[in-house]
């Protein structure tokens, strides 16, 4: 029998926040030519976590962690620090 406990973030495969990366891209790819290339695009783990990437270019080929690649995951209990 399947275990039903809650998967901490920390437990969490990678392979989803990809997989999540790749269909916002499909989003942004689908939006009319007349209206660009968004510069971020931000995916959500709902319940987990807050990726964000940015293109500042707008040509939408390198989608790159924002602001940096240690820093681009905002997990929710940090949402409660005031820095953030």
């Amino acid at each position: 029998m399947r275990s039903k406990t809650k998967i901490c973030s920390s437990e969490r495969k990678p392979s989803r926040a990809l997989k999540a990366r790749g269909q916002a891209e499909q989003y942004a790819r689908a939006l009319p030519a007349s209206e660009g290339w968004p510069p971020f695009l931000v995916v959500v783990d709902v319940g987990y976590s807050i990726e964000l990437y940015a293109d500042f270019t707008r040509s939408g080929k390198t989608y790159l962690p924002f602001p940096d690649a240690r820093s681009h995951r905002i997990q929710m209990a940090e949402l409660a620090r005031p820095e953030i």
